[in-house]
């Protein structure tokens, strides 16, 4: 009976749903995993963010809806990039796209 409720409840979950948990995972992974390479601590991140360690904790917990701020605040601290956006190869623009680009 439980393992059919939990599969009712695991198939009822969103598609975005489920986007947002496995990339904040990933993101919060590579954030651990830069501090562990930089032989620093969450106290280490707080102190360079100018807030608590317990703000820095919540920040790395999953389901926590990190913003483009605090992830620029964090690659600024630790110098690093966290998250790099792919950039459209001129041959893979859509003519929609390119019209948009000539009028700009």
């Amino acid at each position: 009976m439980a393992s059919k409720i939990f599969e009712e409840s695991l198939n009822s979950v969103s598609n975005y749903s489920e986007i947002f948990v496995k990339k904040s995972f990933s993101v919060i992974e590579y954030i651990c995993y830069l501090l562990e390479q930089k032989n620093m601590t969450a106290k280490d991140l707080a102190v360079k963010l100018n807030i608590s360690e317990a703000e820095v904790s919540q920040i790395l917990s999953p389901g926590y809806d990190m913003t483009f701020k605090i992830i620029a605040k964090i690659e600024d601290a630790l110098e690093e990039c966290i998250i790099i956006i792919p950039q459209p190869k001129e041959n893979n623009i859509s003519p929609k796209q390119k019209e948009k680009q000539m009028q700009v």
